[in-house]
């Protein structure tokens, strides 16, 4: 039995490939050399069940993940499943950065509003949930420009 450390093969190794497999060995020789994958324009002739032996050699379940069934009825690249991922990624990094906004939006409003209401202020806290522009003067009189 021959047993082959795929991030070892060479170019022309790879090359040999005419299966899906290409794509996977092409991955890892990529990753060793450059730590960096530039996928090929190649369509993916079995789509699931190379990004599922993708996630399993990986163990990045991303490629899992992405698939749809539509990817089996029309040319599929790993170029189109890497923007898929990083799409995913981007979506949720702006998901979480929202969140986080909100969250520190909120913990703004209730700063001022305790630091009104600390300083019998009452009417400005009124004033303040009422008229946006009333707020904001008191969100740079209480916390300056950058609030």
């Amino acid at each position: 039995m021959n047993l082959y450390e795929i991030a070892y093969l060479s170019d022309e190794q790879v090359q040999m490939f005419t299966s899906d497999f290409k794509i996977v060995a092409d991955y890892f020789v990529q990753m060793r050399k450059n730590k960096d994958y530039m996928a090929s324009e190649v369509t993916i002739k079995h789509v699931h069940e190379l990004l599922q032996l993708m996630a399993v050699m990986t163990q990045d379940h991303r490629f899992e993940n992405v698939y749809s069934s539509d990817m089996e009825r029309r040319a599929t690249t790993m170029c189109e499943v890497l923007d898929r991922v990083e799409n995913r990624g981007i979506e949720k990094g702006i998901q979480k950065g929202i969140q986080k906004g909100i969250i520190q939006g909120e913990d703004t409003i209730l700063l001022l509003m305790s630091y009104l209401l600390n300083n019998d202020r009452t009417e400005d806290a009124k004033k303040a949930t009422k008229d946006k522009a009333y707020r904001e003067k008191l969100l740079t009189e209480v916390f300056g420009e950058k609030h």
